[in-house]
């Protein structure tokens, strides 16, 4: 691939890959933490409750049933996937 062009149909120059690298890398790169903010959000951490009640168990291993499947696709947004590998919500 010798060229590549945006949305706008204008080629895409080194820089604005650069740019975009920059943009990704520093996007999921590890934030550096004290040690200090490292033991506060452990000891955060610890603090949530990690079990499922009862009967949010229950509820959770329940089948959907039609009507709330009905729901929850209607409520998905349009001309989206809901995952990458997925259908558009307009098939499902």
């Amino acid at each position: 691939m010798s060229v590549l062009w945006d949305d706008e149909n204008k080629e895409v120059t080194e820089e604005d890959l650069h740019l975009v690298h920059t943009y990704y890398a520093n996007l999921y790169s590890q934030p550096t933490v004290s040690l200090t903010e490292a033991r506060e959000q452990v000891r955060t951490l610890t603090l949530i409750d990690k079990g499922v009640s009862k009967e949010d168990n229950t509820r959770l291993e329940e089948l959907l049933n039609a009507e709330e499947l009905r729901d929850t696709i209607n409520d998905l947004p349009s001309d989206k996937l809901p995952r990458e590998d997925s259908l558009p919500v307009e098939v499902l």
